[in-house]
């Protein structure tokens, strides 16, 4: 493995090598290792947290989301399992690294186990502090936790001159040989040995009878005479479509270039064996069998670097709205195989196996599909929006075929939900303008509209100047601004009165509202539908966090910038998959900046929000230029 900074290291015996698999994700301060075991394997990182530095705290949070990277990328298909010397505790606040941890374990639902005594681990040189700051750290759900035996944290001894206790993990696991899984395929007919004289025959033979059996049906034609090819090819080919293994290696890259390699080196393979596979270096045959397999060693990895070529062509062409080549590169990196759930439940309702998952889906997606009276809609506007629309439709049919072809779009119309690579049966959709149609958007806004125009019209919410502003919207984001909690519920008010007319149900509970400067005697509550609003300290809208101060929080933009480049680049951008600097820096800028200063544009920023930017920044391009494997280099010679 890599050399760890500081000594950090995962250390197995001989006798596991073939259960242990070393994984190339992480920094210079984290190793990890898959541990072939059970059902899930296990993702082990053991991690080496920054303590005193002058910039401690950004690389404390830089670590943690290298860390954060490794975790969403193994979640799905390993037990993780978070180890090593965090420099912060879970059982006290009084450093701001025992903040930050707490703040992350309680984002990423993992923490420490009750298996665990509470006890110090750490004794400082001076005598004077101490504290328990090495841990095991487990997803709350992870089934390992059912495995643990026991987690023991060793007392101080004479002859253990570290200032770290150990911290002993034991589970009760079987491990397993890493065995890259195989494909079954049949394998391509050796059309060079078949006997044609059989083929025909058999061919011939068996053919007349199919034509007097046809009964007209062509894909009952094509399935038997299908049949018959095969019956000829298994008598006159040897090993016909026989089936064999293969180990899959990933997607290979196939030209015209590989493809005349790779027939001129099988070719004087055959030759080779025919005349005894002769071992001498100064062999002719043997000298262009293995010259043939060095043209196509080097077309294949010609093709490699012209894809790496291209694919950095790509990026450096990019912008920042290119988001699927964004996403194609997140899952270059990440790689991680698509699993559907194998349980789904619905209201009492559970299934278990395909079928019984797609009726669930059926079910679900029919009742969105299906409109529904709620106790608060207005059943006589309903009444007179049916009658109102038939009235419209006749007298617009008269006008020509667009009509027509409008209603065409929505009536009648269904879906299928896909699953697994089966088809539900036909949802009728008697509801709903279709996500993404043509004219989702428009028809929304004939609704949207309404509600907007009121709220003008109503005076209620904040102004700039003499310009109202009371309800900023994108799309179908709507942020409502008022000086006080009595025009912010005439404003929700107006909502209601619409949707309810509309026969549109809204969800109270993810609205939420933050109040500016309000005094905590003044504060009286929000309500919807006879629902209280939750009053937070912060929200999100639009993808910007406001929080009671109207301060950007900087340490959330730069972490927002932080996991961006590692979903990319993968945790510690030391896997550059084959980038150059430039092309990583590119990525970095086209991708990792904007969406790190994202709403900043219209925030006065402290001369200290905009230091810790720059650090920030400085750290990445340093990561990216690879000066800190470097500086570790350098450090490491002796003199």
């Amino acid at each position: 493995m890599k050399r760890g900074y500081g000594g950090v290291a995962i250390i197995w015996k001989k006798e596991i090598n073939e259960n242990i698999k070393e994984l190339i994700d992480g920094g210079n301060r984290i190793q990890a290792i898959h541990i072939q075991q059970g059902d899930k394997p296990i993702c082990l990182i053991n991690v080496y947290m920054p303590s005193d530095s002058k910039n401690a705290d950004i690389e404390y949070k830089d670590t943690l989301a290298q860390i954060d990277e490794m975790i969403e990328k193994y979640k799905d298909t390993h037990e993780i399992i978070v180890c090593g010397d965090m420099n912060g505790s879970l059982d006290r606040s009084s450093t701001p690294h025992d903040k930050i941890l707490k703040t992350f374990c309680k984002e990423k639902c993992i923490g420490n186990t009750e298996k665990c005594p509470v006890k110090e681990t750490f004794y400082h040189q001076n005598g004077m502090s101490k504290g328990q700051i090495d841990y095991f750290l487990f997803k709350s759900n992870s089934e390992i936790i059912n495995k643990i035996r026991q987690i023991d944290v060793l007392d101080t001894d004479p002859e253990n001159t570290s200032d770290h206790v150990p911290v002993i993990l034991t589970l009760n696991s079987q491990l397993k040989k890493v065995r890259e899984k195989a494909t079954t395929i049949i394998a391509k007919p050796k059309w060079t040995d078949c006997d044609h004289q059989i083929y025909k025959e058999v061919i011939n033979k068996d053919l007349p009878k199919l034509m007097q059996k046809s009964k007209g049906i062509i894909e009952q034609d094509i399935r038997n005479l299908e049949k018959l090819l095969h019956k000829a090819g298994e008598a006159a080919i040897p090993k016909y479509r026989r089936k064999i293994k293969i180990k899959s290696k990933g997607k290979a890259i196939w030209n015209e270039q590989i493809d005349k390699a790779s027939k001129q080196s099988k070719n004087a393979f055959k030759v080779w064996r025919q005349h005894g596979a002769p071992q001498e270096r100064s062999n002719e045959l043997k000298i262009k069998m293995t010259a043939a397999k060095r043209i196509l060693r080097k077309a294949q990895r010609q093709a490699y670097a012209s894809q790496r070529e291209s694919t950095a062509g790509k990026i450096m062409k990019a912008s920042n709205s290119d988001t699927k080549l964004f996403y194609k590169l997140i899952n270059m990196q990440r790689k991680t195989p698509l699993t559907n759930t194998k349980i789904l439940k619905l209201n009492e309702k559970t299934a278990e196996d395909g079928p019984s998952i797609m009726n669930i889906w059926q079910e679900h997606f029919q009742q969105l599909a299906t409109p529904t009276i709620e106790e608060n809609f207005d059943t006589e506007k309903l009444e007179l929006v049916e009658i109102q629309n038939n009235i419209i439709e006749s007298i617009e049919r008269e006008k020509g075929k667009l009509w027509i072809l409008l209603r065409n779009l929505y009536k009648g119309m269904s879906i299928k939900v896909k699953w697994e690579g089966q088809c539900t049966e036909d949802v009728m959709v008697l509801q709903g303008i279709q996500q993404g149609a043509k004219l989702s958007t428009t028809l929304y806004k004939c609704y949207n509209n309404v509600i907007l125009d009121s709220i003008l019209k109503s005076g209620l919410g904040a102004c700039i100047g003499d310009i109202q502003v009371p309800a900023p919207t994108c799309a179908d984001d709507i942020a409502v601004l008022a000086n006080s909690t009595a025009d912010a519920q005439g404003i929700l008010d107006i909502v209601q009165h619409h949707t309810s007319r509309d026969l549109v149900k809204i969800n109270p509970t993810k609205s939420e509202a933050v109040l500016y400067n309000a005094k905590g005697s003044n504060i009286s509550t929000l309500k919807f539908e006879d629902n209280d609003i939750n009053i937070t300290n912060e929200t999100k809208h639009l993808g910007i966090k406001r929080n009671e101060q109207n301060r950007a929080n900087i340490s959330e933009r730069i972490r927002t910038g932080r996991a961006t480049i590692y979903s990319l680049l993968g945790a510690g951008l030391h896997v550059r998959r084959g980038f150059s600097p430039m092309v990583a820096y590119k990525l970095w800028r086209t991708y990792a900046v904007p969406r790190s200063i994202y709403g900043l544009e219209v925030m006065n920023l402290l001369a200290k929000e905009k230091d810790m930017l720059e650090l920030a920044e400085r750290k990445i391009l340093r990561q990216i230029q690879g000066f800190q494997i470097i500086q570790q280099i350098w450090l490491s010679i002796p003199w």
